[in-house]
């Protein structure tokens, strides 16, 4: 009797388990913040202003990863852009003032560093690949300026 319990209770809980209405939880596609900060090679920041958000973007076939990386209004910007794929990579910035893009192609394994502010105004700025294809077939994101909380 007590085995026909055991073996009922179990078989309630499997039930129920299967039966949830509840969609599994959605992930949200990486961001990067300041945590993934490349080395600190820049001088403390004085009393007052802004520090910089340093963010590691990755170049891998047809992807960048993140592909939606949040800084603030007006904050300094150094983006590292490492190319772990067997074929060269750009990276091209729409912001307002014209865009933004390393002067030469990022070789296959091998990094280029994007300085700039960010723009003031709130929104989403597309980026992209602009080698031969790339953007066309997936390797696009885009920087989301975000205010801070009031």
């Amino acid at each position: 009797m007590k085995y026909a319990r055991t073996l009922l209770s179990i078989s309630a809980l499997v039930a129920a388990a299967a039966c949830k209405d509840e969609a599994p939880p959605r992930t949200a596609a990486p961001v990067a913040h300041f945590s993934d900060a490349v080395e600190d090679d820049t001088p403390e920041v004085p009393k007052g202003e802004v520090p910089a958000a340093k963010l590691r973007i990755t170049a891998t076939n047809f992807a960048f990863e993140p592909e939606r990386p949040h800084v603030s209004p007006g904050q300094p910007v150094k983006i590292t852009v490492e190319n772990e794929s067997n074929m060269e990579h750009n990276i091209e910035l729409d912001i307002p003032n014209g865009g933004l893009q390393p002067d030469d192609w990022i070789q296959p394994h091998s990094t280029e560093t994007l300085t700039f502010v960010a723009p003031d105004e709130p929104g989403v700025y597309p980026f992209r690949c602009p080698v031969a294809d790339h953007a066309e077939r997936g390797m696009v994101g885009e920087l989301v300026v975000v205010a801070a909380a009031p």
